[in-house]
């Protein structure tokens, strides 16, 4: 009966630690691809149910707002209704999806916060609205009509995989991969 030698037992760890000095990165990598999609699935399913929550409230029901924000931290948005004005558009409003979920539309009382989301930077993965000089996405009553209409969220991660989400006028969500970054995903 013999043992391992110490030079049979160093070739094997030098031979594990070059294993996994390959295959981190890669799974880094799809870990957070998972992350990403995980996000922009949600954020979709939330676009859907406030677009659906509309239809079901009708043309008495307010304005949903879906804010975007980010610090040094964080990304983030926070789902909220809105003040409607005459003709139905949207109240400026003060919910700032970086401040505690739960306490995100100041002051508490004048606009229901629905949801905050917040996405870490160390994750890997951050979002973040883009139209123009908006920030925000606005669902009109009776039917989700989407406002800005080319409104985009963009799903950015650390390794170069990208995910963007348009919302179209009727409360549709589209997914699309910049460059074909994401599998599986369409490109755009």
């Amino acid at each position: 009966m013999r043992g391992l030698s110490l030079i049979e037992m160093l070739v094997a760890i030098v031979v594990l630690g070059l294993l996994l000095a390959v295959a981190t990165p890669a799974i880094t990598a799809m870990v957070e691809r998972q992350h990403l999609r995980g996000v922009g699935d949600s954020l979709a399913s939330d676009i859907r149910l406030a677009r659906s929550e509309l239809q079901r409230r009708g043309a008495a029901a307010n304005p949903v707002v879906f804010s975007f924000g980010a610090n040094a931290g964080l990304t983030c948005y926070t789902l909220h209704t809105s003040l409607a004005a005459p003709g139905g558009a949207a109240v400026a409003f003060n919910c700032d999806c970086t401040r505690t979920p739960g306490t995100a539309c100041q002051p508490a009382g004048v606009r229901h916060e629905v949801k905050t989301v917040q996405v870490r930077r160390a994750t890997g993965v951050a979002l973040a609205a883009s139209s123009g000089l908006v920030s925000t996405l606005a669902l009109a009553p009776p039917h989700g009509e989407v406002s800005p209409a080319d409104f985009r969220i963009e799903l950015q991660g650390s390794h170069g995989a990208a995910l963007h989400l348009l919302p179209s006028g009727a409360g549709a969500v589209r997914q699309c991969s910049p460059g074909g970054s994401m599998s599986g995903v369409p490109s755009c």
